[in-house]
């Protein structure tokens, strides 16, 4: 169960305790365990308690759907993660070669400073838009098969919740 509080109000280590303000315009915390029996706690912090709230709802519904993410796991840059996840694939030499110069030559200098989780689709979009100009459409249409498996396997490893190579 997230709580959703303000510190200033019942944290004796808060530099504004004792705030008797009704608006004191302080920020709201979310206090929250992650759910595969983790132990640490984490925290949240909001200007509004309506985010707050929004943000506790909405943690509480993914933890018993089955579809939260743990904020770090995404935070790998795909520099780091697209070798580890070309390594672990089970196809032949010659499309492994052809899948490691494709990363090598174009995906990870055009994204491999973002991370996982932060690449969205308008991203993808403009690589695509830029790989066009220099591959044949083929080319370019079966490397992204590629691009969207890795981006697949990412989900099942609940490293983000959507693909951003979805539509393109």
């Amino acid at each position: 169960m997230a709580t959703v509080y303000q510190r200033c109000k019942s944290d004796k280590r808060n530099s504004n305790y004792p705030c008797i303000q009704g608006r004191c315009g302080h920020p709201w915390t979310v206090r929250y365990r992650e759910p595969f029996g983790a132990r640490a706690e984490r925290q949240s912090s909001f200007e509004k308690k309506s985010q707050a709230d929004t943000f506790a709802q909405r943690l509480e519904r993914d933890k018993y759907e089955g579809f939260y993410l743990d904020p770090k796991r995404g935070d790998i840059l795909l520099r780091e993660y697209a070798p580890d996840w070309l390594a672990r694939q089970v196809i032949s030499d010659g499309t492994w070669r052809n899948y490691e110069s494709f990363l090598r030559i174009h995906l990870l200098p055009a994204l491999g400073d973002k991370t996982v989780i932060g690449i969205q689709a308008r991203d993808i979009e403009t690589f695509v838009a830029a790989l066009s100009k220099k591959l044949a459409a083929s080319t370019v249409c079966d490397r992204m098969k590629m691009v969207t498996s890795l981006f697949k396997t990412a989900i099942k490893e609940k490293r983000r919740p959507d693909d951003p190579t979805d539509g393109i």
